[in-house]
């Protein structure tokens, strides 16, 4: 079930997500509301008689809180975090290098002139490649204690957690310990991995940082991830 913001939503300051960005959203103006009421119906419904999936939904609600400059100030920012939260909001973890403004001017300008619906399609695509969920594997960063140094590893992505910057992830390690599963080539919907077969570590969940994650390199498919997920339940339950 898809989850979809209301006004109230996108007049709350999201406090524990937005001190990373440095989120300035000051005042939403009241003559402005209508429209911002407009473009949440498009993100839950579409536009009218154009069949429009989640992503392309997505990037026009996006792409409407630019154009039309709701906010005092910050508007690129703001058009930017409520996009992240809705999508972490529904399972996916956004994160790319170029963040806040400069993301949300290249969405805008790939999505002027030429073919519109072509170029959302385009842009769509690359959105959702751009997205964490459950399932992916992943390499991340995981820091000694001296804060300088780190080491890097893969890992499984088995939950997103909504008040906060953190994920929650299973490791991966080329040796079965413990509680553990076999990942083997025929487990794996789309990537690689390099050893075969490496085992996710049940028993030693984690919490991992999204500036910690560095880029997917397998998704498994959904049986062998079940399977995993009800392991995690049996262990925990």
């Amino acid at each position: 079930m898809i989850w979809y913001p209301n006004i109230d939503n996108l007049k709350t300051k999201y406090s524990n997500l937005d001190d990373e960005h440095n989120l300035v959203c000051h005042y939403i103006f009241e003559d402005k509301e209508p429209t911002l009421l407009g473009l949440l119906d498009i993100l839950q419904y579409g536009l009218p008689m154009k069949p429009l999936d989640f992503w392309m939904r997505t990037l026009l609600f996006l792409q409407g809180v630019v154009s039309h400059h709701p906010c005092s100030e910050g508007n690129h920012r703001f058009a930017y975090i409520s996009t992240k939260i809705f999508l972490r909001k529904n399972g996916y973890l956004l994160k790319l290098l170029d963040e806040g403004e400069r993301f949300t001017r290249l969405v805008g300008d790939k999505l002027v002139g030429g073919n519109p619906i072509r170029n959302l399609k385009f842009v769509a695509r690359w959105l959702k490649s751009a997205c964490f969920k459950k399932g992916d594997v992943v390499v991340a960063k995981f820091p000694f204690s001296n804060l300088t140094e780190f080491k890097v590893r893969l890992i499984l992505l088995v939950g997103i957690m909504l008040e906060s910057n953190d994920s929650v992830a299973l490791k991966i390690s080329i040796k079965g310990k413990g509680e553990s599963i076999p990942i083997h080539k025929e487990d794996i919907a789309k990537g690689k991995i390099r050893i075969e077969p490496s085992y996710v570590i049940i028993d030693q969940p984690i919490k991992i940082q999204e500036k910690n994650i560095r880029f997917k390199v397998a998704e498994l498919k959904e049986e062998i991830l079940e399977q995993i997920k009800e392991k995690v339940r049996s262990l925990y339950q």
